[in-house]
C-alpha cells in the first residue's frame, strides 16, 4: 500500500523530501556555530575592521584568531560587516554556507543532463542528492555546512566551467575569459582549489580549442597574481602556506579506523543496488542501461578533468595529518553527475523511499544539531549579560569566538589556537603561553580545553560552564 501511494503521490512526495532537506540543511549549519573554520575567518575579518591587518604578526601569534586557509570568506565577511551585518555576521555566513550548497547541487544536476541527458531527471536527482548526503557521505554534509571554503570555489568554478566550455554552449571569447578570471579568483577561498584548475588546464593542452586555452590562461594570470600578494605579505604567506607544510601523514591505522564507518553504508547501498538490478532486469550493462553514454567524449570533457584532479587533491589532504573521512567524502561527492546516472537505472519511487529513510535515520544528528545550536546561544546569552563586567582584556579558543567576539571590549580578543598551530600542537598546549603573554581576565575555552582545570592551574575563576565553553574571570 505504501508502494503504491508512493508512486501515485510523486510530485508531493517529491516537494516533501525537498522541505525536509532544506530544514536539515539548515539545521546542520546553525548546529555548527562553533566550528573553527568558519570562525577563525570572520575573526580576521574582525581583525582587519579593527587593526587594518587580516592576520597576525608571526612574531605575537597570539594576538588574534587566523585561518590556515586562504582568505576568500574573511573578505566576504568583511563586506557583509561592512554594510551594517556585523552583529549577526555568524549567522549570515551560516545561511551563505547553506545556500552554497544547494547552489553546488544545483550546478551539479545540470552538469549530469548536459553530460547524460534525459536520464537524470529532478525526480531522481533530488532523492540522489539527500542519499549521497545523509547517508552515503555524512561528513562532507556536516563540513559543507559548517561553511568549508573549498565548496564555494569548487561551485564558483563548476558554473564557470559550464557556462562557458561545454562544446555546445556558444560564449564568445569575452565570456570565456570573463568566466576564466571568475574561476582563477575562486582560488582565495581554499588552496586546494588550484587542483581544479591544473585539471582544465592539462585538458586544455591535450584536447586544445581557442576557448579551453583562453579560460586555463585567464584562471592562471589571476591565480599567478593571487599567490604573489599573498607571497610578498610575509604574515599571509606564513599562515596560510608555510603553516601547513609540515604537517606530516596519518598513520595508516588512524586512516583505515575514520574510513571504516564510511565504507558501511557505501557497501550496503551497492549490495542493495546490484540486487535491485538483478530482480528487475538479470543483469548490469551501460550499454543497455544507458545507451547514450560516449565514454570518448565523458573522458575529454573540462568536467572530467577538473573533477579527477580535485578528487586527487581532496584524496591527499586525506592521507595528511588533520585529514579524515570528511576530505574522502568530498572527492566522493565531486562524481555526483557520474553517481546520479548509475542510481538513475532505479525507479522514481525506489530512490524516494530510500531518501525518506535516510531522512529518518538523520533525525537524531539534527536533534544534536538544534542542541548545539541552544548550547551555542546559552554560552553567547551570558557573554552579552551583566555578568562580566566591561572592557576587560580578553583571550579565547577558535571554536568559541562566535560569542567571545560579542564580549564590550575595546581590545581585541587574543587566541591561544594560533600559538598551538604554529607548534604544530593540540589547541589546549597553547593556551598556557596565552595567559602569560597577555595576562588576559577573561578567559573562553571550548571543547578542547578543560576550562575547570585552567581556572584550578591560573587562579581563575570558573564562572559559565556548558557543553560548548567555559568562562573564566579574573
Amino acid at each position: 500500500m505504501f508502494i503504491k501511494n508512493l508512486s501515485k503521490n510523486m510530485k508531493t512526495y517529491l516537494f516533501a523530501l525537498f522541505v525536509l532537506f532544506f530544514l536539515f540543511v539548515l539545521f546542520t549549519s546553525l548546529g555548527q556555530i562553533n566550528r573553527w573554520d568558519l570562525l577563525q575567518q570572520i575573526a580576521m575579518a574582525d581583525n582587519f575592521l579593527m587593526s587594518g591587518s587580516l592576520y597576525p604578526d608571526i612574531n605575537n601569534p597570539g594576538s588574534s584568531d587566523v585561518s590556515p586557509y586562504f582568505p576568500g570568506v574573511a573578505l566576504l565577511g568583511i563586506l557583509i560587516a561592512k554594510i551594517g551585518f556585523s552583529s549577526n555576521l555568524v549567522e549570515i555566513m551560516l545561511g551563505i554556507a547553506s545556500i552554497t550548497i544547494f547552489l553546488f547541487f544545483f550546478i551539479q544536476y545540470k552538469i549530469a543532463q548536459y553530460l547524460f541527458g534525459q536520464n537524470i531527471t529532478p525526480y531522481k536527482f533530488v532523492p540522489i542528492v539527500v542519499i549521497s548526503s545523509l547517508f552515503l557521505f555524512p561528513e562532507w554534509f556536516k563540513y559543507a555546512a559548517e561553511f568549508k571554503p573549498d565548496i564555494l570555489a569548487l561551485t564558483i568554478g563548476f558554473i564557470c566551467m559550464h557556462l562557458v566550455l561545454h562544446r555546445e554552449v556558444k560564449a564568445t571569447y569575452f565570456q570565456v575569459i570573463i568566466g576564466g578570471l571568475i574561476a582563477g579568483l575562486a582560488i582565495i577561498f581554499k588552496q586546494q582549489y588550484l587542483a581544479f584548475i591544473i585539471g582544465l588546464s592539462c585538458q586544455a593542452i591535450i584536447f586544445p580549442t581557442k576557448k579551453r586555452i583562453l579560460f586555463s590562461l585567464s584562471a592562471l594570470i589571476i591565480i599567478i597574481g593571487v599567490f604573489t600578494i599573498i607571497y610578498y605579505n610575509e604574515n599571509a604567506w606564513f599562515w596560510s602556506v608555510e603553516i601547513l607544510k609540515d604537517d606530516g601523514f596519518e598513520p595508516l591505522k588512524i586512516l583505515l579506523f575514520n574510513h571504516f564507518n564510511m565504507s558501511i553504508p557505501i557497501v550496503s547501498l551497492l549490495v542493495f543496488y546490484f540486487g535491485y538490478i538483478k530482480f528487475v532486469g538479470g543483469y548490469f550493462s551501460t550499454k543497455i542501461s544507458y545507451p547514450g553514454l560516449n565514454f570518448k567524449d565523458l573522458f575529454s570533457s573540462p568536467w572530467a578533468w577538473g573533477t579527477s584532479f580535485s578528487i586527487l587533491a581532496a584524496l591527499a589532504s586525506t592521507f595528511k595529518a588533520g585529514g579524515n573521512s570528511g576530505n574522502t567524502e568530498l572527492g566522493l561527492i565531486l562524481s555526483l553527475p557520474l553517481f546520479a546516472l548509475l542510481l538513475s537505472y532505479m525507479k522514481e519511487w525506489v530512490l524516494i523511499a530510500i531518501a525518506m529513510i535516510a531522512v529518518y535515520a538523520h533525525v537524531p544528528q539534527i536533534y544534536l544539531s538544534i542542541k548545539n545550536y541552544n548550547n551555542a546561544l546559552e554560552l553567547l546569552k551570558f557573554i552579552e549579560s551583566d555578568a562580566l563586567p566591561g572592557n576587560l582584556s580578553i583571550a579565547s579558543g577558535s571554536n568559541v569566538y562566535f560569542a567571545a567576539r560579542k564580549y564590550n571590549s575595546s581590545g581585541r580578543t587574543a587566541a591561544y589556537w594560533p600559538i598551538s598551530l604554529i607548534n604544530n600542537n593540540h589547541p589546549r598546549e597553547g593556551i598556557d603561553t596565552v595567559i602569560q603573554s597577555f595576562n588576559p581576565q577573561i578567559l573562553i575555552t571550548d571543547g578542547f580545553v578543560d576550562g575547570a582545570v585552567v581556572a584550578t592551574d591560573h587562579n581563575y575563576t570558573l564562572v559559565f560552564r556548558n557543553a560548548i565553553g567555559s568562562v573564566l574571570m579574573k
